[in-house]
């Protein structure tokens, strides 16, 4: 153990650091024993990274969502989680933000974009689920490791501790049988299923998006699609977010979807102090609130004329199912729009 700190002045050091000759990377504790100095090491690695990554892209005039998907859960997700099956069980904002950047990137969403809608969007699995995977991993392998050694004797022999931390962690994710099923399992200490573990964390996470739909406002399409059942309301990765679109197109389908486009609905909200949504009136036609609805369909200075399906939830299933037509319909109306306010 290596203790680091200022050694001229005498400053009392609040880090220890692990090395050893085959280990490269360092685990630090603080004062505390915590692991904390550890995850901001992790967020920093983890953010280089991810910035390589999208460098890489940048030169893609069509990036592949597969691709994409395949290099963040082969090149980030292992620094972000690197020996998370022992801290696995604590909750880490710092480096969920890492993920939050990835998924702004791809899908061309600004910063003030609702989480909630980039989960729906993407589906894919957080890094505090991956963290819990990594716990249920090594806890298997404790479990199948020989009973004279010590970190089985030290984690699963000996203090509860440990099976106390993966019980809380996995019993946010797990009801009813498979809950008992996992308890068994733990009390046994026989191996537990991942892909099971893996299925019952993407109900949970899918369950949690259904009921944070309806609080955020900008997300009011989303949660209007949900409730009617169409096919762009389900949660998991959208159409125009897995087709190979141009970056700009894609970026205005996306922010439509997530209710972050800079349109009148949107802009209100920047005023101090804001202003109330039906003050917040088309200047194109001066006909109605301006949101995302008025804007594709309803907006007469743009063009745009009523078509069926009248409903302006089934339309806008029907353009988002669509990804090609889609980004074409609605970058015309948005440089149509462009044009109308430098003109006036």
């Amino acid at each position: 153990m290596k203790l680091q700190g200022d050694k001229e002045r005498g400053e009392q050091t609040n880090k220890f650091s692990f090395r050893s000759r085959k280990v490269t990377a360092c685990r630090f504790l603080d004062h505390n024993l915590t692991f904390d100095i550890h995850i901001q090491n992790l967020k920093i690695a983890g953010s280089r990274a991810l910035g390589a990554l999208i460098n890489q892209f940048r030169h893609i005039a069509t990036p592949w969502y597969k691709s994409y998907k395949h290099l963040f859960e082969a090149k980030i997700i292992p620094i972000l989680t690197y020996s998370s099956g022992i801290w696995g069980y604590k909750s880490c904002p710092q480096l969920e933000s890492v993920m939050n950047r990835c998924l702004r990137y791809f899908a061309g969403a600004p910063k003030k974009s609702p989480l909630v809608g980039l989960d729906g969007l993407f589906g894919w699995m957080r890094v505090q689920q991956h963290m819990a995977l990594e716990m249920v991993r090594y806890y298997n392998r404790l479990v199948k490791m020989n009973e004279n050694r010590l970190p089985k004797h030290c984690l699963l022999n000996g203090t509860a501790h440990y099976l106390n931390y993966l019980r809380r962690t996995l019993h946010k994710y797990l009801e009813g049988d498979s809950l008992l099923l996992i308890e068994n399992c733990i009390k046994n200490k026989t191996p537990i299923d991942i892909t099971f573990i893996k299925q019952q964390m993407m109900k949970y996470q899918e369950t949690e998006w259904k009921l944070n739909l309806g609080k955020f406002a900008k997300l009011e399409n989303v949660h209007a699609l949900n409730t009617a059942g169409m096919a762009c309301g389900k949660y998991g990765p959208q159409h125009f977010i897995t087709s190979n679109l141009s970056v700009g197109r894609k970026a205005l389908i996306s922010q439509c979807y997530l209710g972050v486009l800079p349109i009148e609905v949107e802009t209100g909200r920047w005023a101090k102090p804001p202003v109330k949504r039906e003050l917040r009136i088309c200047k194109m036609c001066q006909n109605g609130v301006e949101d995302v609805g008025h804007f594709l369909f309803h907006c007469k200075a743009l063009g745009t004329k009523e078509q069926l399906p009248s409903n302006d939830v089934c339309r806008l299933d029907d353009l988002l199912s669509k990804p090609f037509s889609c980004s074409m319909y609605i970058s015309d109306l948005w440089q149509k729009r462009t044009a109308l306010r430098n003109n006036t």
